[in-house]
């Protein structure tokens, strides 16, 4: 009897193990996405006296140049955004949509818009994969073949610095992040969330993680969430710095200040009490330099903390 509990408990044990590892792998693909790269310039913007229309790359006109803007979101493919409409004051705009046909399409959606990115590798302007559409005052995303990514629950949709295939979305008046995928990585609880600018070579911005804020009675207060949105800091530091010189994916250096004092972390471990004016880091040498009573100590990037006197 003993051993037939024993296998019992062991079955449900590894069902419970098999739960969560599925589960995590869902998490895992949700979090998984594809830049697309251009490899041919097939359509270009055409402007002819203040209007715009479409050319493609043999010259031959596609869209006549009579629109306010034309947005061509990925120059491979036959997808242009035309606004008809502009209002400079409510912002408001219309939009119809072309193919290389000169045919409109998506037309089940309302005033699709390509969304503007700023990068420091790419040349062309939008998000390559997806566009955003609105319904009743609100935003969606919605990819370039008509596929309906999120449903129109947004205030707000734009992209995040240097961080491509990432959004940054506004819901009751509070910032969260989705990717392009419809994920979500940060619930709509922030006032602020901002790129922590951290690239390398083999991950490019994959990694890059975020500053978030949330207001209190004594100001704004500042955290961390790393990409894949775990919280690393609690919003609870009036100033906040991730040290993006150190390139490391597992361990984050953070400058952070309390009470207008400095302090060194590591993760969620304090390094250096908060108890500097200021704490800069020092690549070429590889490491901290720290000031208390205008008085500047060095400490080195290592397991332990070092100071040379």
């Amino acid at each position: 009897m003993k051993g037939k509990i024993k296998w019992i408990m062991i079955a449900v044990i590894v069902v419970i193990l098999l739960i969560v590892a599925t589960i995590i792998t869902i998490n895992e693909l949700g979090l998984q996405y594809q830049i697309e790269e251009i490899k041919e310039y097939n359509y270009f913007v055409l402007t002819k006296e203040g209007k715009y229309g479409v050319i493609d790359k043999s010259g031959n006109v596609v869209i006549e140049p009579q629109y306010m803007i034309v947005q061509i979101p990925n120059p491979s493919k036959p997808i242009f955004i035309c606004v008809n409409s502009y209002n400079q004051e409510t912002k408001d705009y219309e939009t119809t949509v072309y193919n290389e046909k000169n045919e409109v399409i998506l037309q089940e959606y309302q005033n699709i818009q390509a969304i503007s990115i700023d990068t420091n590798v790419e040349t062309v302007p939008y998000e390559k994969s997806v566009v955003t559409y609105q319904k009743d005052g609100k935003y969606g995303l919605l990819t370039l073949e008509g596929k309906q990514i999120t449903k129109p629950i947004y205030e707000k949709i734009s992209s995040i610095d240097y961080k491509e295939g990432t959004f940054l979305v506004t819901k009751d008046g509070k910032q969260g992040v989705i990717n392009m995928k419809g994920k979500v990585i940060i619930d709509n609880k922030y006032e602020t969330i901002a790129s922590d600018n951290y690239y390398n070579e083999a991950t490019k911005n994959k990694t890059t993680g975020f500053i978030v804020s949330q207001k209190t009675p004594d100001g704004y207060r500042y955290g961390y969430i790393d990409y894949r949105g775990h919280i690393i800091l609690k919003t609870e530091y009036t100033e906040l710095e991730r040290v993006t010189q150190i390139q490391n994916e597992k361990e984050y250096y953070f400058i952070a200040f309390k009470n207008g004092q400095a302090g060194l972390l590591k993760n969620k471990k304090l390094l250096l009490n908060y108890e500097y004016e200021d704490i800069q880091y020092y690549p070429l040498n590889d490491i901290f330099v720290v000031q208390r009573n205008r008085k500047t100590r060095s400490s080195h990037k290592t397991r332990r903390i070092y100071f040379a006197n």
